[in-house]
């Protein structure tokens, strides 16, 4: 039997330390988008714009200078699309290109982030998915970016990540004691599945709503306003790909991140707030279908040194603990997780639930191996088992419970800020 000192009522206090999180390099920057675009002078004539387009049907913008240094943008669809109309040639061949080319298109630096651009086109430039966008080596132009090579990026980026989901999984299920994030895997891949399955209904759309309008194009039926309908269906299509492929990146490099904290054991530098936020978006399949809610009161300004995977297998053992054990199939519970740091060596970490409770003469065995409530609804026994190893473990501190029946549970740990060098 485990060695455990019960306290007053209801109390049960154990001996147990520390926990983990860290971010993704951001590797991919938009000098990897890049390519070649004529520069022209904004005193170009419009003649001579339309002549270049005919006579490359690669280019699909072009970058265009005033004197003073600043940057316009012709793309290719708008541009031709003009010239098109009646009376249009005629009109604007002899005038300077300045005229008709967007004044102020979005410029970045060749060394800005691929997530930190795609941020931009979101919030400020949505239109740039569609007319491209000026890249720039410090003041010097470098070249001209697309929409449409941004959204390939991001998904050849996705089915890899994809890939490395997969054999994440083949080697969790392996280890008998990261049997759980089996599950989790499975949760993960089924949500990833949502944006995939959009992105692609929305890529097949524009692709057949690319061919009709060529079509119209070719045979000289294009009005006005089909372009103006073409161009908005483009635009609310384009950012529906641009976030579905971002939310499922998201999720799976949020999951990548949880597998390899828990199957490498490594210890390192993490914000704990930030990282509870990455260890409930992970359970976030596991928990959709239930009504609970959980809420996350934590410094925003807390870095830890500890060990990151013991933390997540502590809070996702807690949570699922509190869900099958707690509530009734219906009932809608409130769960809470508090992290305080009492001084400047340790952190706090109490987490609570207001379920039933647990009996007063079950207190003592909870984080005995096997004990379970559960066994005949396929419940191990192990999961507070697995955490008093973790806290009194890997994180070396104490792991205190307080239960009243129809009450609710809270587990406090307390564990240092800073790991032991004999942590882990």
């Amino acid at each position: 039997m485990l060695p455990i000192s019960t306290g007053d009522a209801g109390e049960t206090s154990l001996g147990v330390p520390s926990a983990a999180a860290d971010l993704f390099p951001k590797t991919y920057t938009a000098a990897m988008l890049c390519t070649r675009a004529p520069l022209l002078s904004a005193d170009t004539q419009c003649g001579e714009v339309f002549r270049q387009f005919l006579a490359d049907s690669s280019i699909s913008g072009l970058a265009i200078q005033e004197h003073d240094g600043s940057f316009g943008l012709v793309d290719r669809v708008s541009f031709i699309s003009l010239f098109a109309l009646p009376f249009r040639p005629e009109l604007y061949a002899h005038k300077p290109v300045r005229d008709l080319m967007e004044r102020q298109p979005l410029r970045v630096d060749a060394s800005l982030s691929i997530h930190d651009l795609s941020a931009r086109i979101m919030t400020d430039y949505p239109h740039a998915l569609h007319t491209g966008f000026i890249i720039t080596q410090g003041r010097q132009y470098a070249g001209l970016g697309r929409g449409i090579d941004l959204l390939q990026f991001m998904l050849r980026q996705m089915e890899d990540m994809l890939d490395q989901l997969r054999v994440s999984q083949v080697e969790l299920v392996r280890k008998e004691k990261m049997a759980a994030l089996g599950s989790l895997v499975a949760g993960v891949a089924h949500e990833v599945n949502t944006p995939i399955g959009i992105t692609y209904t929305v890529a097949t759309h524009l692709a057949e709503s690319n061919v009709a309008m060529q079509a119209r194009f070719a045979s000289g039926r294009m009005s006005k306003n089909d372009f103006h309908s073409f161009l908005n269906d483009l635009d609310e299509s384009l950012q529906l790909l641009l976030s579905n492929t971002r939310r499922a990146t998201e999720l799976i490099k949020s999951f990548k991140m949880m597998a390899v904290d828990q199957t490498s054991g490594e210890r390192r530098i993490f914000n704990l707030r930030d990282y509870i936020e990455e260890v409930l978006l992970n359970l976030r399949p596991r928990l959709k279908k239930t009504a609970h809610r959980i809420s996350v009161e934590c410094p925003a300004d807390l870095q830890m040194d500890s060990y990151p995977g013991a933390l997540a297998q502590i809070l996702a053992n807690l949570i699922l603990n509190s869900v099958t054990h707690a509530y009734s199939e219906d009932q809608a519970g409130h769960l809470t997780i508090q992290a305080t740091q009492p001084d400047a060596d340790h952190v706090e970490l109490r987490y609570s639930d207001d379920g039933c409770g647990i009996p007063l003469e079950q207190q003592s065995q909870v984080f005995e191996p096997f004990f379970t409530t559960q066994r005949n609804n396929g419940g191990s026994g192990l999961g507070l088992h697995l955490v008093y190893n973790l806290v009194s473990g890997v994180l070396q501190g104490q792991l205190h419970l307080r239960s009243q029946p129809g009450q609710g549970t809270t587990f406090t740990i307390r564990f240092r800020r800073i790991a032991s060098s004999q942590s882990g």
